[in-house]
């Protein structure tokens, strides 16, 4: 499907490695880690052997911390990340729908939801900042559309990024965050990659230079602390390549320039597929 690779230019030498094991699980217990953060601690599961119980737990420095069980949030509960604050986010499945939760300054708990919530919420992203990107879904029956959406939740305050068919992807410290919006309702299908930053919700494809119009930005996967997004893009039919989208000028103006750009296909309602 990618066309056009070019060789890797010459890079310096891999470093070599230093392997330490984890140590082992406190006794009766199996540990299993799901996310690590930049200063080393491990966030996981710890299963107690004898009665399935799950607790969220940390492994850092060497020691195990159990933070709390995750059966006391009333669900099976999914961890995702860790942040170097030592917050921990996820989300749990209860009988209601899906629930994010956190577990920070030494309390699990779960997260409230924005008071126009309908469906399922789900912790895509946490940064060192403490803002989490959650990503919510409302399914519909068979006769309607179902929706999607993400929103960033801030100091017990949530700003909507986008609704209708919305997919959010990545955040970055800077509470910068990219995602996907799609229309499969006609033919052809409409998709873009989208970025959210300084409170305003635009496509790339708005923001890129006049000589890169070609191009149609259709999907993202990251984006970093300066700004940059990694996705997937099209010249041509069946033509595909992965794109790296660099902020110009620096991230310190871009607000000026996503200032009226909106997305008229976030208005949109996915059909949903017989």
């Amino acid at each position: 499907m990618l066309q056009g690779a070019q060789p890797l230019p010459a890079q310096a030498a891999l470093p070599s490695y230093r392997i330490d094991l984890l140590d082992a699980a406190p006794a009766g217990f199996t540990f299993g880690p799901a996310s690590m953060n930049d200063r080393g601690a491990i966030a996981g599961l710890a299963t107690d052997n004898s009665t399935l119980q799950q607790q969220l737990a940390l492994y850092r420095g060497g020691r195990f911390e159990f933070l709390g069980a995750l059966d006391s949030l009333g669900g099976f509960s999914d961890l995702r990340e860790v942040n170097n604050r030592g917050e921990v986010v996820g989300h749990v499945f209860r009988s209601e729908g899906v629930r994010p939760f956190i577990y920070s300054r030494g309390q699990l708990s779960l997260l409230p939801l924005p008071e126009d919530a309908r469906g399922q919420a789900r912790v895509l992203d946490i940064n060192n900042a403490g803002q989490l990107f959650v990503g919510y879904s409302i399914d519909r029956d068979k006769d309607a559309n179902d929706e999607w959406g993400a929103y960033v939740y801030d100091s017990g305050r949530y700003t909507l990024v986008s609704g209708g068919n919305y997919f959010g992807v990545d955040m970055n410290e800077k509470g910068r965050a990219v995602g996907d919006f799609f229309d499969e309702s006609g033919d052809p299908m409409i998709y873009g990659a989208n970025l959210f930053a300084s409170g305003q919700f635009a496509t790339l494809d708005s923001l890129k230079r006049p000589s890169d119009v070609p191009w149609q930005l259709l999907q993202t996967f990251a984006i970093d602390n300066r700004g940059r997004v990694l996705g997937l893009g099209s010249i041509a039919d069946n033509e595909y390549r992965f794109f790296l989208a660099t902020p110009v000028p620096e991230p310190g103006t871009l607000g000026l320039m996503l200032a009226g750009s909106t997305l008229l296909a976030a208005a949109h309602r996915r059909r949903r597929p017989r």
